[in-house]
């Protein structure tokens, strides 16, 4: 059961016109948290409804969610002060689940060293070794950015702890990330530090590829090499990214996002139709999701 807490802001403050960081002190939580996963914010006494948030990131016992200001407790959120405290449950729901390490080939050996001439302890390491033989793209849309970042580090912990050599083509992260224009920029040299490439489009064309992110995604899908796609952003865009992975045979997670009630699954408010073995089933976003292997999702 997920822990129902009291947990001290660290920090709130503003990265656009609309949108806030928040970070909060909660080991409990922030041990626990996946890559995909959400919290539930307590945003008032007078607000029954808690509001569900992202993670963008968990580490050093510390909460990251960013967060943007749609309503009434959002708003209410967003005017909460470093060293108050926030009535939080979580984390809940299902997250990625990242591609295991396949085997490594001589094509993943060290490019300086493709005789495998390194010392015995080295050697050891690179024979019969797993590593990664492709790449994992995270695309993130709009408020769907922030969660993607946390894929990211995981994605980068699991390629780094992957055994083997993984030539400068191999094993790689890399990100698309779609704004409506670049005041609406944020966490980029966050991506950055963490991503082997980082592909920044806008809607109007004011910074980097002008248009939508599948434009890039097609690029990289053709190129080959990719063995996984995860995604979080606009339903339309997630159609869009699940139809292109689906053309080129790669597997797509998408986090999806429906209005919540309770969060933990029992009221059913947040169902979304799938499609499980020929048959139309409604699943729970907060329970069974947010993270869903985009070929089940009736688009």
């Amino acid at each position: 059961m997920p822990e129902i807490n009291c947990y001290e802001i660290i920090e709130n403050t503003c990265l656009t016109d609309n949108v806030f960081s928040l970070t909060v002190k909660c080991e409990e939580i922030a041990g626990k948290a996946s890559a995909g996963q959400f919290i539930h914010i307590k945003c008032g006494a007078e607000r029954l409804l808690r509001r569900p948030i992202s993670i963008c990131d968990a580490q050093d016992g510390q909460l990251r969610s960013i967060y943007e200001i749609k309503g009434e407790g959002t708003q209410w959120l967003s005017e909460r002060c470093r060293g108050e405290w926030l009535d939080i449950l979580g984390p809940l729901g299902s997250g990625y689940v990242f591609p295991e390490a396949t085997k490594g080939t001589e094509n993943s050996k060290d490019p300086k060293d493709p005789e495998g001439t390194k010392d015995s302890e080295d050697s050891e390491d690179s024979e019969d070794s797993e590593g990664y033989e492709g790449n994992i793209i995270v695309v993130g849309g709009g408020i769907g950015i922030p969660p993607m970042l946390f894929a990211a580090k995981s994605a980068r912990g699991k390629v780094k702890a992957a055994k083997g050599y993984i030539s400068s083509e191999k094993g790689q992260v890399k990100a698309i990330l779609g704004f409506r224009d670049a005041d609406r920029l944020i966490l980029r040299d966050e991506f950055e530090a963490i991503c082997d490439d980082v592909i920044i489009t806008t809607d109007d064309g004011s910074l980097g590829y002008h248009g939508a992110v599948t434009a890039p995604l097609a690029g990289l899908l053709e190129t080959g090499g990719v063995n996984a796609v995860l995604a979080c952003g606009p339903r339309a865009m997630l159609s869009a990214v699940a139809g292109l992975c689906s053309q080129h045979d790669v597997p797509c997670q998408v986090s999806m996002e429906e209005r919540m009630g309770c969060g933990v699954g029992a009221c059913m408010v947040c169902s979304c139709a799938t499609v499980i073995d020929g048959k139309e089933h409604m699943s729970r976003v907060c329970k069974d999701g947010p993270v869903f292997n985009a070929d089940i999702i009736a688009w």
